[in-house]
C-alpha cells in the first residue's frame, strides 16, 4: 500500500526536536496537529455539504446527502489541491 501524500503539517511550527524535556517547545514538537491534506479536506467538505444541502448536486428535495460521498469527495478535492501545489 502506498503512502498518501499529505502535504505535511497544515500549521507548521519551528523545528523543536532539540527542545529541552518538559518545556513548552517539547510539547509543541509532539503535537504537530493535522496535515495539510486534512485541512484542505475539511474546507472542501463544508462547501460540498452546502452544495448538497442546496440541491446543486442533482439531488431531489427528499434525498438526504450521502455523508460517505461527501467525505470521499472532500478528500478527492484535497488531493487535487495538493497535486496543483506541486506543479
Amino acid at each position: 500500500m502506498s503512502k498518501i501524500e499529505d502535504g505535511g503539517p497544515a500549521f507548521p511550527v519551528p523545528d523543536t526536536r532539540s527542545a529541552e524535556p518538559g518545556t513548552f517547545d517539547e510539547m509543541r514538537a509532539m503535537a504537530r496537529g493535522m496535515s495539510l491534506r486534512d485541512h484542505f479536506a475539511a474546507k472542501a467538505m463544508a462547501i460540498l455539504w452546502d452544495a448538497y444541502d442546496k440541491g446543486y448536486c442533482g439531488m431531489a428535495d427528499k434525498d438526504e446527502p450521502n455523508i460517505k460521498m461527501v467525505a470521499e469527495g472532500a478528500y478527492q478535492l484535497a488531493d487535487a489541491m495538493l497535486a496543483a501545489r506541486s506543479k
